[in-house]
């Protein structure tokens, strides 16, 4: 019985590096992007201007330990997100 349980289940680390984790951090920058967009547009709306606003994109920088986030803000990019330029600080 504890066989046949272990050849049904399958397992997976959160720590370890697969492509669940950058999917799952693109929802940081998507919800950052949303956010911001938010406020930018709070403001806006405080300070009409003729011309509509639009939103620029996004530059973001993060601690060079974190290259797995800029992985997944470079793949939130590539599927659309309006971001800029990706920075790794030092």
């Amino acid at each position: 019985q504890k066989q046949a349980s272990q050849e049904t289940t399958l397992l997976t680390g959160v720590n370890s590096y697969n492509i669940g984790r950058p999917l799952v951090q693109m929802v940081h920058f998507i919800w950052t992007y949303l956010r911001v967009a938010e406020k930018m547009e709070k403001q806006q709306q405080q300070q009409p201007q003729q011309m509509p606003f639009s939103f620029p994109p996004l530059d973001i920088v993060m601690p060079t330990g974190a290259m797995g986030n800029l992985t997944a803000g470079y793949m939130a990019k590539k599927m659309g997100l309006p971001v800029g330029r990706l920075v790794a600080a030092v």
